[in-house]
């Protein structure tokens, strides 16, 4: 499963790398790997699927479990970087007046992330891309014009990583720690729908995308 690539080619739509995902212990992958050598040619086959025009939706709601980050990281990466593009190009309108440049112009205005982790080490599978996704998020916060923030106080961006059992305090996060992006325990279905909830009570559709 690709689960990266470089934030601003979501903004263009032209890849030119990929990173990809795989599972070394379980079915036909371990197999596959095990032939690989270096200079190994391969043979990519997909997409598959249908885009979910995610950025229709005001309020998405991101969930995975285990390796299925890797089906959902890749959204959320997308919707922050149009994000960043859109604030950064509005700013610069605003100031100069005569900016031509187009703008994504995404309905989206909420967007959670959560992901439970079967095991404490399974953060280090997405330790960069989470934290190029919290750059990106940053970035997109800091190209806001003051009258935006008054007007939007809602954060765009919210993640939470879900741990099975407490973590070793001195283990680092693969993100800071802040009000936005946190790591939880014991967040069961119960705490999800009550969340799911209160997500549904914001102005606009709602979608629910889970891996």
């Amino acid at each position: 499963m690709p689960v990266w690539s470089n934030p601003d080619q979501y903004v263009t739509g032209q890849a030119s790398d990929l990173t990809f995902l795989i599972s070394r212990t379980i079915g036909h992958h371990r197999r596959s790997l095990g032939s690989i050598f270096p200079e190994s040619r391969l043979r990519l086959d997909g997409p598959y699927g249908k885009d979910l025009k995610l950025h229709t939706f005001e309020t998405v709601v991101l969930t995975a479990k285990g390796l299925g980050i890797s089906g959902i990281l890749p959204f959320a990466l997308h919707l922050a970087a149009r994000k960043r593009h859109d604030n950064g190009l509005r700013d610069k309108s605003a100031r100069l007046r005569d900016s031509s440049e187009p703008v994504f112009g995404d309905l989206s205005r909420h967007v959670d992330l959560i992901w439970w982790l079967e095991h404490d080490d399974q953060d280090r599978w997405v330790h960069d891309q989470l934290q190029s996704l919290q750059e990106v998020d940053n970035k997109a916060c800091l190209t806001r014009s003051l009258s935006q923030l008054i007007a939007n106080s809602q954060k765009f961006l919210i993640v939470w990583c879900i741990y099975p059992v407490k973590r070793n305090p001195e283990r680092k996060l693969p993100f800071t720690s802040n009000e936005y992006w946190s790591r939880r325990y014991n967040f069961g279905f119960d705490e999800f729908s009550r969340e799911l909830r209160q997500e549904a009570r914001y102005p606009g559709r709602t979608v629910v995308v889970g891996k």
